[in-house]
């Protein structure tokens, strides 16, 4: 088996995930939603973006990850992921080949027989239950066809890495179940409005939020929350998870 060692050298060099994760700040330190100022977005130029790359498709992340890893269907309607913008890195491929291999088993396989807390675990320990392609730190790949365009731009303006970064769509009627994601300790997660409406709305326990685009915004994903289209319009967010704290704000929406 690759040694935790040899799994942090190339996955996340000059880092410790451990120590990262008892310094991190947790679900209890952030507000519902908050604003990122310093990521000036062009609602203009992100506009366009969609409307000119907005052909369906998906990672190995939504198509089996979701289902294997978690367990269970996403909460989220059938036509939620128009396109995804990251795929996983070269390395955490190759990795997950010789994990598998070492295994004699596949990724889909193992995950099916760890809890959530165990999964969780691993993603900072890098113990023996941790596979490369179930982790969203190791979704950094931008594909040849996005590279040098203004989502690249967009990007970039994080202080954080961003990874796995999708856009996702609410059709007019559709809602998002009430759900818990990861908490702040492992990743962010920020929305960007590319199209919205005034009766598209988070919804947490005590709290009714609507994000005004253009914008960016940190969404503390630790808190049980769901969302909801009740207008006549579609709603389009990018979606960035990011690998660090360093665009934590101070202030809510």
């Amino acid at each position: 088996m690759l040694s935790k060692n040899g799994l942090s050298e190339r996955l996340f060099p000059g880092r410790d995930l451990e120590e990262e994760w008892k310094s991190n700040l947790g679900t209890a330190d952030f507000f519902a939603v908050s604003h990122i100022e310093h990521v000036d977005v062009d609602q203009l130029w992100l506009t366009a973006f969609y409307e000119s790359h907005k052909e369906r498709t998906h990672s190995i992340f939504e198509d089996e990850i979701i289902e294997y890893a978690f367990g269970v269907r996403y909460c989220a309607p059938e036509d939620y992921w128009p396109f995804v913008v990251h795929l996983p890195s070269d390395d955490a491929v190759a990795v997950q080949k010789e994990l598998d291999e070492i295994r004699g088993i596949r990724w889909d396989e193992h995950q099916r027989g760890l809890s959530v807390k165990r999964r969780i675990r691993s993603m900072y320990l890098l113990n023996k239950d941790y596979d490369p392609i179930v982790d969203e730190r190791n979704y950094t790949k931008l594909p040849e066809r996005l590279q040098g365009t203004y989502i690249e731009k967009l990007l970039g303006q994080f202080k954080a890495t961003p990874c796995r970064a999708r856009f996702v769509k609410l059709e007019p009627g559709e809602e998002v179940a009430a759900h818990q994601d990861y908490n702040p300790k492992y990743a962010l997660k920020a929305h960007i409005p590319v199209h919205s409406n005034p009766s598209c709305r988070f919804e947490f326990d005590k709290l009714t939020v609507y994000i005004d685009p253009p914008g960016a915004y940190l969404l503390n994903t630790g808190l049980k929350h769901g969302a909801c289209n009740h207008g006549d319009s579609e709603r389009v967010h990018l979606i960035v998870s990011l690998d660090g704290q360093q665009d934590v704000c101070s202030t809510p929406t």
